[in-house]
């Protein structure tokens, strides 16, 4: 697999610059088991402007209407870029208060993932999602080429508060076995050397952050640093520990 090459038509983020993805506690759980990040296909993320030319293009280049570039071999695994967590990714992820955060950067990444273990013929691109104005951005100068890249790593500017970097697995479009039922497919990962912390949602009781501390320590993670939500204005409450239920 070829791992987070450069490609012109792509931005990456700065290296060492804070990624954050936000889960609930099924899906924290299923990263700490499988030791793998999960790559839907743009089908899967149910946003129908998913992989889709903007209307400007299509009125430009009227022949692309009957080409679909998510039918390609191509998953993406999402995540967002900022220095602190956010109330809105919050909201949106993980309702409630008891999901987590996990961060990392685009550095850890590079040394997180096994090429010798990963999908063959592959590369995983990382990118910075553009926002545009669906009505007026064109995809592609009139004298350029189309690339399918182009539709993966561009959203409505309504969504421009995401603030998101994709890592972006794409294939050889004749090897559909790496896509089951064309969803999507697991990437493995070195969490002990993906994650640099793992941030519990505002409003969390103090034993919730406790039992994740444990479950780290359980999946022998214990160099992996817990720490509370920078938003969080509630005080702790009492309840059943996460690791009875368990």
């Amino acid at each position: 697999m070829n791992l987070f090459p450069d490609h012109p038509l792509l931005k990456k983020p700065s290296p060492r610059a804070a990624l954050w993805r936000y889960m609930s506690v099924p899906k924290f759980l299923s990263l700490l088991l499988r030791r793998a990040l999960y790559f839907p296909t743009l089908e899967a993320l149910g946003d129908d402007y998913e992989g889709r030319y903007s209307d400007a293009t299509l009125a430009r280049f009227p022949h692309l209407r009957d080409f679909e570039p998510h039918s390609r071999a191509l998953a993406v695994n999402c995540w967002s870029l900022a220095p602190a967590d956010s109330q809105m990714h919050w909201s949106q992820f993980c309702p409630g208060d008891f999901g987590v955060a996990v961060v990392s950067s685009l550095e850890r990444l590079s040394s997180a993932f096994d090429p010798r273990r990963a999908i063959l013929e592959s590369t995983l691109f990382a990118a910075r999602v553009h926002y545009v104005d669906f009505a007026r951005h064109l995809h592609a100068k009139p004298d350029s080429k189309i690339n399918a890249l182009t539709t993966v790593t561009t959203k409505r500017r309504e969504f421009r508060a995401e603030n998101e970097v994709r890592l972006i697995l794409f294939g050889d479009p004749r090897l559909k076995a790496w896509l089951p039922d064309n969803r999507g497919t697991y990437l493995s990962l070195n969490l002990a050397k993906a994650l640099d912390a793992v941030v519990c949602g505002p409003g969390s009781p103090s034993w919730f952050q406790e039992d994740i501390e444990k479950l780290l320590k359980r999946y022998r993670l214990p160099s992996v640093s817990v720490k509370r939500s920078s938003v969080d204005a509630k005080r702790s409450m009492g309840g059943s520990h996460l690791t009875d239920i368990l």
